[in-house]
C-alpha cells in the first residue's frame, strides 16, 4: 500500500511554485535572443561599437540575474519557505521583500554599469546611456510581466481554500 506522504510528494500539487525561477528562465531566454540580434546588427552597421555593445549586453544580463536573487533565495531556501503563513494577504507581503530587494539591486547595478561604462569607454554618453537604459527597460518589462502574471496565481492556489473547506480557518469570503 502506498502511503499518503509518498502520494503527496509525487503529486504536482505538492511541488512549490517557482515563480522567480521562471522569471529568470524567461528573462534569460529573451536576453539571449535579443543579445544575438543586437550584436549581429551592431557588427553589420557599426563595427566600432561591437566591444562596448558586448560588454554592456553581458553586464546587463548579469544585472538582470542578480536582481532576481532575493526572490530565488526566498524560493529555494526551505527555512524561508516554511515560514510562510496561511493567510493569502500575508503571502502577498512575503513576496514584497524579494520584489523590492530586486528593484533596489537592479537600479543600483544599472547606475553602476552606466558609470563604469562612461569612464571606461571614450564613446559618447548618449550611446552608452541608450544601450544601458534600453537593456534596463526591456529586461525589467519581461520580469515584471512574468511576475505580474504568476504571483496572483499563487494566491488563487494558496493553502487557504483547503483549510476553509476543512473548517480550520473561518470563511470570511462569504457575502451572505
Amino acid at each position: 500500500m502506498i502511503s499518503p506522504v509518498r502520494i503527496a510528494r509525487n503529486s504536482s500539487a505538492a511541488k512549490p511554485a517557482r515563480v522567480f525561477t521562471g522569471a529568470l528562465v524567461v528573462s534569460g531566454m529573451v536576453w539571449v535572443a535579443l543579445s544575438l540580434i543586437l550584436i549581429l546588427a551592431v557588427t553589420v552597421f557599426a563595427v566600432e561599437f561591437v566591444r562596448q555593445t558586448v560588454l554592456v549586453t553581458v553586464l546587463s544580463g548579469i544585472v538582470a540575474a542578480v536582481s532576481l536573487m532575493p526572490g530565488l533565495v526566498s524560493e529555494w531556501t526551505p527555512q524561508l519557505a516554511s515560514n510562510r503563513t496561511v493567510s493569502a494577504s500575508t503571502k502577498k507581503q512575503n513576496y514584497l521583500g524579494p520584489v523590492f530587494g530586486g528593484i533596489i539591486l537592479r537600479m543600483v547595478a544599472t547606475v553602476a554599469l552606466f558609470v563604469m561604462c562612461r569612464y571606461q569607454f571614450a564613446e559618447s554618453v548618449n550611446w552608452i546611456a541608450a544601450l544601458t537604459i534600453g537593456w534596463y527597460v526591456v529586461l525589467t518589462c519581461v520580469e515584471v510581466t512574468w511576475l505580474a502574471r504568476k504571483l496572483p496565481q499563487l494566491d488563487a492556489t494558496s493553502t487557504v481554500a483547503p483549510l476553509i473547506v476543512s473548517g480550520l480557518v473561518p470563511n470570511t469570503l462569504d457575502v451572505a
